[in-house]
């Protein structure tokens, strides 16, 4: 799993990302669209190498600081969240 760049986990009706999500370290595109996240685990600011994070269509509330640290990220999907302000 470590040279995995690629990750489609949409429509799955996940309800939480384990804090093992750390492992994927040289993934750069993560679909977690259209699913019951309500959360996501600090440890998501170690995803390096992320560019492209969909999640789309889930129940977030808020995003973890660790965000962040994300500095290769071009393009974020929080479409349809429950995000506040």
């Amino acid at each position: 799993l470590v040279t995995l760049v690629q990750l489609d986990l949409s429509a799955n009706k996940m309800l939480q990302v384990g804090s093992d999500i750390s492992k994927l370290q040289y993934v750069r595109e993560l679909n977690l669209s259209k699913n019951l996240l309500t959360e996501l685990p600090y440890e998501f600011g170690n995803l390096e190498h992320l560019t492209k994070l969909n999640l789309r269509s889930n129940m977030l509330e808020d995003m973890p600081k660790s965000i962040a640290r994300l500095k290769n990220l071009e393009v974020l999907d929080l479409s349809l969240n429950k995000l506040k302000g």
